[in-house]
């Protein structure tokens, strides 16, 4: 995290930050300053009066933190490339050199607009149409136009085990041969992030993205680096939870006396897949769905079925498919024959997570956000679950309450949390746990993840987290992008997705800039750096519980109510890892 000077804080931390009228001057009117991580640089930002004279980053042992440095030339730059090497300490001790990436931008055709209901000033980083950054690229140079702006973004990664310690360096900007330097200075704690978060963290994945983006064909070699990529970058990032389809990764096998069965191969390696790369924990997507938002019930979402013949179908088997009549094409929760098919699939599911060891770190959702009109079919599918699969933890997004039994772990939308707190601590104390969830809403005054959204309000759903006491947070897309979200960020931008495809002519690169894995983005990171906050006030709290609640209360005062100033932020932060680094001592 980038840092301003505090009340004490002197020595090279006050050198670096010493200010000069023109950023750091280059020939042929290049120049180059340094940003706070969370300030989301603008094509037509200025370099400030006194801007910083380098980059003062403060991080704890076990986590990685940001520093961002602007660029802007009076004249086009064909190649403008960024490197840094090793940091080291007075003492010569080592650490590795940060990643490089250049920050992407995207065209922002129409700005997040608030719901009726929502009340409270709606703060956007600009108005539409504008190009706003959020995709981090990772091709070796990008061009520049004359009168434009751009950033490059610093990745440092601290081991757990590194000596507390100032460690120094120097980023190179080269631009047409003309070349600048910035100071990199990271100052590392004694504090220490714990290498498994107790948060429970999942956005929901979708594979099926990845064969249409990237030509990759279903469970191909091709296929599966391309999803242990992505599961290793959740993992990076601090998400806890990896989510599988059912439906794509379960297939159903009929015999020749009508008896099924399940072959449970890609959803083992999916799992699997997901374990190896840091994420103890596996959601499940929905038993079941609806086709309007109000219908009364659900149906089966149904897994493929094989026939003994070798032709396709589903299972269950409704009775008439092809029928107009929604009552013979889908098997509805209210009915026998859903019960049915539950008693079939289940019992030897959760057998097969026995077997595998994975019951107890498993989560099953049921079917998405449960509304007061469908909240009877939705405590009966709950209650099914529980007879055929009495281990199985079921967890829900939802906006209904009147669902008392059917569900283990609540995930109300953050909005919902705020009027409702009162029920959901009940919750708490009956023993269920209490999530929340963001997806295209709340909006307004609310945090959101959206790219038109100050990353402050990214970065403090996690801050949230911890005030409010919850112990997770769900949203519904990691990657669920069908077109070019590098020239559709959606509506609310960015909410269906938060890393972007690694297919360069996407976002006007050469093809020998594609990379087999998905790309970063700002947001991406400071859902991260949220997280890792999250544990470093659980670390407090565990100790000090006045002072990291004083702390948190600083920054967000309620769920509405918090800061968007980074330098008010960064004064939380440094009060917040020095504390922690006060617990070794």
């Amino acid at each position: 995290m980038t840092t301003f000077p505090l009340p004490g804080v002197v020595g090279l931390m006050g050198l670096l930050l010493a200010g000069s009228q023109q950023g750091i001057a280059g020939e042929a009117g290049l120049r180059v300053w340094p940003v706070d991580p969370l300030v989301k640089v603008l094509r037509t930002d200025e370099p400030p009066a006194s801007p910083p004279r380098g980059v003062a980053i403060e991080a704890a042992r076990g986590e990685i933190e940001n520093g961002q440095i602007a660029f802007r030339s009076s004249a086009d730059v064909a190649k403008l490339t960024a490197s840094v090497r090793l940091l080291t300490s007075a003492e010569g001790t080592e650490l590795a050199a940060p990643r490089v990436r250049f920050v992407g931008y995207v065209p922002i055709k129409k700005n997040t607009e608030p719901h009726l209901q929502e009340t409270g000033e709606q703060v956007l980083v600009a108005k539409a149409p504008v190009d706003l950054p959020d995709p981090l690229l990772e091709d070796s140079s990008v061009s520049l136009k004359g009168g434009q702006t751009g950033a490059v973004w610093l990745t440092v990664p601290v081991p757990d085990d590194v000596a507390p310690g100032t460690y120094e360096g120097q980023v190179l900007l080269a631009a047409d041969g003309v070349e600048q330097r910035v100071p990199l200075s990271v100052k590392v704690y004694a504090a220490r992030v714990p290498s498994q978060m107790s948060l429970k963290v999942v956005n929901w994945y979708y594979p099926v993205v990845l064969t249409h983006t990237y030509q990759a064909p279903w469970w191909t070699e091709r296929h599966w680096k391309l999803i242990e990529a992505d599961a290793q970058s959740m993992a990076a990032h601090r998400q806890s939870v990896g989510h599988v389809m059912l439906h794509e990764t379960v297939r159903a096998v009929q015999d020749e006396k009508g008896a099924v069965t399940f072959d449970f191969t890609n959803f083992d390696r999916l799992v699997e897949t997901f374990r190896k790369a840091g994420l103890p924990w596996v959601m499940g997507s929905a038993l079941a769905g609806r086709h309007e938002w109000t219908s009364k019930d659900f149906y089966a979402i149904p897994l493929p079925l094989t026939k003994p013949d070798g032709s396709k179908g589903q299972f269950p088997t409704p009775e008439d498919p092809t029928s107009k009549e929604e009552a013979k094409k889908r098997v509805f929760v209210m009915t026998d024959a859903f019960e049915k098919h539950l008693a079939a699939f289940l019992p030897v599911f959760q057998k097969h997570l026995e077997e595998k060891g994975w019951v107890a770190s498993y989560i099953q959702l049921q079917a998405d956000e449960p509304v007061g009109s469908n909240a009877a079919a939705y405590v009966r599918l709950g209650q099914l679950v529980k007879k055929y699969a009495p281990e199985l933890r079921r967890a829900e997004a939802l906006r209904a309450t009147n669902i008392v039994g059917a569900l283990d772990i609540w995930a109300p939308v953050l909005d919902q949390l705020g009027h409702q707190m009162k029920f959901f601590k009940e919750r708490q104390a009956a023993g269920d746990e209490v999530w929340f969830y963001t997806c295209e809403r709340p909006r307004g005054k609310y945090m959101n993840r959206l790219i038109d959204y100050p990353l402050l309000k990214t970065r403090l759903l996690h801050w949230a987290s911890f005030a409010t006491g919850t112990t997770g947070y769900l949203h519904w897309g990691f990657n669920p992008s069908w077109g070019n979200p590098f020239q559709n960020a959606g509506d609310p931008p960015g909410d269906g997705h938060l890393v972007y495809p690694g297919v360069a002519r996407l976002h006007g690169a050469p093809p020998s800039e594609d990379k087999l894995h998905s790309l970063d983005s700002l947001r991406f990171e400071a859902m991260r750096d949220g997280i890792e906050d999250y544990e470093l006030l659980r670390l407090l709290a565990a100790k000090k519980p006045e002072e990291a609640d004083a702390i948190c209360r600083s920054v967000v005062r309620s769920l509405t109510d918090y800061t968007l100033d980074p330098a008010e932020f960064n004064k939380a932060r440094h009060r917040l890892i020095e504390a922690v680094a006060n617990l070794e001592k």
